[in-house]
């Protein structure tokens, strides 16, 4: 009888506790803290390499007579031919650096500053003085010349460095994948040259070659856009801009009487690829609920 009683008891424990186990609720295991998502917001410092298209336009406006002692231009203007206007058409690798400093103003959004130098060497030339090239009446003269005449002389358009400090705008397509648009000022360096033989040349007077080389800073404004992907503290890009310069007014052989004077309106385009180091740090994980 004892031992019935006993099994009875040891029963009745196992199935009331297994009744009072099936009440408790269980705690769901926790879940693992989300990942740190990736601050645009902080300062940065890259490198760039790329290609620039420019387009000069060059128009003679002045050309002065070989009359002695006279240094009067405009007013003793030989009207020039055929050949002003001219374009200058040119490519050139770019090679530069860039800094600038980012702020994510909203999760998708972000504003910055940059600024950005490179430097492209790059020299377009055609024979012959632009005004004053036309065989059959250089310079607007009147007289025909035979090719020989005009073969020594030149004129070229050297594009070299340039530079610009700009806004940026840019919408995050995802953490990590930022496309922008940027717009700012711009300088040019342009360098403006005439040779001239004078030996044969309808319009130089003299004896041998003779040179004139000016150097232009031209300011003006550029405009473009990109793509930046970003993974840890680095990023790269690739970036389009468009670039339209004051018009240059160079004089070439300034106060002879060979003056040469011209306004070059300078258009460049360029595109690049660059690699930059952000001193941005993450911003820290956000704890899953449960």
């Amino acid at each position: 009888m004892k031992k019935i009683l006993a099994a009875a008891a040891v029963v009745a424990v196992f199935t009331g506790g297994s009744a009072l186990a099936a009440d408790i609720p269980l705690k769901a295991p926790a879940r693992a803290p989300a990942p740190a998502v990736e601050s645009w917001t902080g300062g940065y410092v890259g490198g760039e390499v790329g290609a620039l298209w420019s387009q000069a336009d060059w128009t003679t406006t002045c050309l002065l007579t070989n009359a002695p002692g006279d240094t009067t231009c405009p007013s003793a203007l030989s009207p020039s031919d055929s050949t002003s206007p001219h374009r200058f058409n040119g490519t050139a690798l770019r090679a530069g650096g860039f800094f600038g400093f980012n702020w994510q103003v909203q999760p998708s959004w972000l504003v910055g500053v940059e600024i950005d130098a490179a430097w492209a060497d790059h020299t377009e030339k055609v024979t012959g003085i632009v005004g004053c090239s036309n065989l059959a009446n250089p310079c607007g003269l009147g007289s025909p010349v035979p090719a020989s005449a005009i073969a020594g002389d030149s004129t070229s358009v050297r594009t070299r460095m340039d530079a610009s400090a700009r806004a940026r705008l840019g919408f995050l397509v995802m953490p990590n994948l930022l496309a922008y648009g940027t717009a700012g000022f711009a300088i040019q360096e342009v360098e403006y040259n005439v040779t001239c033989d004078t030996t044969l040349s309808p319009w130089c007077g003299g004896v041998g070659v003779i040179s004139s080389t000016v150097h232009d800073l031209l300011p003006g404004w550029t405009a473009g856009g990109g793509l930046e992907y970003k993974f840890g503290a680095w990023s790269v890009r690739g970036e389009y801009r468009y670039s339209d310069y004051q018009t240059g007014h160079p004089r070439l052989f300034e106060h002879t009487s060979n003056e040469i004077r011209a306004d070059v309106h300078m258009r460049t385009q360029t595109a690049m690829f660059g690699l930059a180091y952000g001193f941005n740090t993450p911003a820290p994980a956000v704890a899953a609920k449960y």
